[in-house]
């Protein structure tokens, strides 16, 4: 998929979002209403994803990122299990990465154009 494309379907999604919040929420804009709705478009791209493994581990940290909300909101976790496994991958990521160097030359090797 070329670059254009790519912007022309983040675009679509992103005005479909938009159209469903204003019909869904328009009378009770609070985060108590979007919220699920925005979450279950994220949780759905990610479901979408055609590789096995990158969905599995998109799910995966789709879940963590959700419920690293949760905990910023005073709500209960979703999955235990996953938030400790996830908490565990990362702080074993930052062991291996032993200086902050090294994290800012795999953040320049593997980074986006963004960074």
């Amino acid at each position: 998929m070329k670059k254009e494309e790519v912007e022309i379907l983040k675009n679509a999604v992103r005005d479909e979002i938009i159209k469903v919040l204003h019909q869904e929420c328009k009378d009770n804009p609070t985060s108590e209403c979007w919220g699920p709705i925005i979450w279950s478009y994220l949780h759905g791209i990610v479901d979408a994803i055609p590789c096995p493994k990158c969905r599995s581990e998109g799910q995966k940290l789709m879940i963590f990122i959700h419920d690293i909300v949760n905990v910023k909101l005073g709500k209960e976790i979703y999955d235990k299990r996953n938030f400790r496994e996830v908490l565990a991958e990362l702080d074993e990521l930052r062991k291996n990465l032993k200086y902050d160097h090294e994290i800012n030359i795999v953040v320049e090797h593997y980074g986006s154009e963004r960074d």
